[in-house]
């Protein structure tokens, strides 16, 4: 499985539910397997057959490199103009208050994918912000209005 996502954002474990991505992963293996020649599937040993599908159909669960994980934070103008908490008249233009901007790379190993399989369960929404996967980064960008200016 692949390891590198083109640049995507929104939230994080919401794109995919799990019983498809696994019902997905089901139909090639079975796909690979009735494609493969006869005389090749009698005269190979199980446990290389064996290893061989679960090394290509298994999902590797993301491994956050915590120690490598960079932020960094700025202030930084935010356009509220489409914000209706801030009554602008307005929102042909931009409309700037002071905030700060942050941005989070978190480096991991294992499979990109994963940060957007949604799990059978869960009691709380995906986290928000503008996130995107890319080349084994986990970027994060966040901003927050300065509490005098809400």
């Amino acid at each position: 499985m692949s390891n590198y996502l083109t640049e995507e954002e929104g939230p994080l474990f919401n794109k995919l539910d799990w019983s498809s991505k696994k019902g997905e992963i089901e139909k090639q293996l079975v796909n690979e397997i009735d494609s493969m020649d006869g005389d090749q599937l009698l005269n190979s040993s199980t446990t290389d057959l064996t290893n061989y599908y679960i090394h290509k159909y298994s999902v590797e669960v993301p491994k956050l490199r915590q120690d490598e994980i960079d932020v960094d934070s700025s202030e930084k103008k935010i356009d509220v103009s489409n914000n209706p908490r801030y009554g602008i008249p307005n929102h042909s233009q931009p409309y700037h208050v002071q905030g700060l901007s942050i941005h989070v790379e978190v480096p991991f190993s294992g499979e990109a994918t994963a940060f957007h399989i949604r799990p059978s369960t869960y009691t709380s929404p995906p986290p928000q912000g503008l996130t995107w996967v890319q080349e084994n980064y986990l970027f994060r960008s966040l901003e927050q209005i300065s509490p005098e200016r809400r």
